[in-house]
């Protein structure tokens, strides 16, 4: 029997609290649309992208760390790598709240449906949807246009910002809503300073050159709802945006942060990426066919206050 030091032993114990640590700063690091996150991954990774079960493939265990003297078991074999840590029981923990907060038993409620949808629509939509761009989104600073419009809305109003909290609906799971009630300053309101009608019609204008270029195609509004707060502990599932939706844009209009909260998208290419916002950050997405998130990564305290325009198609420019 080979007898190892305490101190071998302690080295092997802490490894997986190391890499765990490794990952929250690294999904925390700069990125763009032409640089994934330096931990390499893909869909039911971070969070059930497709499927109920994430890999449980961990990079600290033996046959990962050492492949040379520890053969892969057979129920790793062909599971990717899992360098996040344990997010299975993250997700397990997710739904199970739903569940708990509105008195469902396991599997059989309004959150497991709603569920099965997400990820049933994630799975089958995007494969029918054609592609507009190389990566399937980009970051850019919010056109001059968009942002002074926004600015001058966010400021007459962001004193009201907790007066309307949303209602998701009863199992909805594409926010953990349940837990972490987010609110929205609605563009239509007309009892907002500027609100109305005309304030929707400024944005869809001014953003719809940026998008239309970069998607090359003729683009029509589609949605505009107002600026949505992100409170603290929120979870936005992954999922891709409804049909006619051919792109949409994120701005994130201000926030209070301890750390940031990355959008997590996969691209064309099937990697995950990781791409932080500050004020003025502008990202445009390809929504119906993208899988798009944010998740929760650790203990850290975060206020966000994004608003999302969208756009559909009629033609090639």
């Amino acid at each position: 029997m080979i007898q190892y030091s305490k101190s071998f032993l302690t080295c092997t114990r802490l490894v997986p609290l190391i890499l765990q640590l490794y990952s929250i700063l690294a999904l925390n690091h700069e990125h763009d649309s032409n640089n994934p996150t330096p931990l390499s991954y893909g869909a039911d990774i971070s969070f059930p992208h497709h499927h109920r079960k994430l890999s449980t493939n961990y990079a600290w265990l033996p046959h990962n760390m050492d492949p040379k003297h520890h053969p892969t078991p057979a129920k790793y074999k062909d599971m990717p790598i899992q360098p996040l840590g344990d997010r299975q029981t993250f997700y397990e923990n997710f739904l199970e709240s739903c569940e708990k907060f509105y008195n469902e038993k396991k599997g059989q409620g309004l959150c497991a449906s709603t569920e099965e949808n997400r990820l049933q629509m994630s799975l089958k939509q995007p494969p029918s949807m054609q592609n507009y761009t190389d990566i399937g989104f980009k970051k850019i600073r919010t056109p001059d246009k968009v942002w002074k419009i926004l600015q001058e809305f966010w400021e007459n109003n962001k004193s009201k910002m907790y007066n309307n909290p949303e209602v998701w609906g009863k199992g909805n799971t594409y926010t953990n809503n349940w837990e972490s009630t987010s609110y929205m300053i609605s563009v239509e309101n007309t009892q907002l300073r500027g609100g109305g009608e005309g304030i929707k019609a400024e944005i869809w204008n001014a953003a719809r050159q940026t998008i239309s270029e970069w998607t090359n195609q003729e683009l029509t509004e589609c949605s505009l709802y107002g600026i949505r707060i992100y409170t603290n502990g929120s979870i936005l599932a992954p999922h891709v945006d409804r049909l006619p939706l051919v792109s949409s844009a994120i701005v994130n209009v201000a926030q209070d942060v301890d750390e940031p909260w990355p959008l997590e998208v996969i691209g064309h290419d099937g990697k995950a990426y990781n791409v932080t916002m500050e004020p003025g950050t502008y990202i445009s997405r390809c929504s119906r066919k993208k899988l798009h998130s944010s998740l929760h990564w650790g203990n850290v305290s975060y206020t966000f206050y994004r608003i999302i325009f969208s756009y559909r198609g009629y033609g090639t420019l």
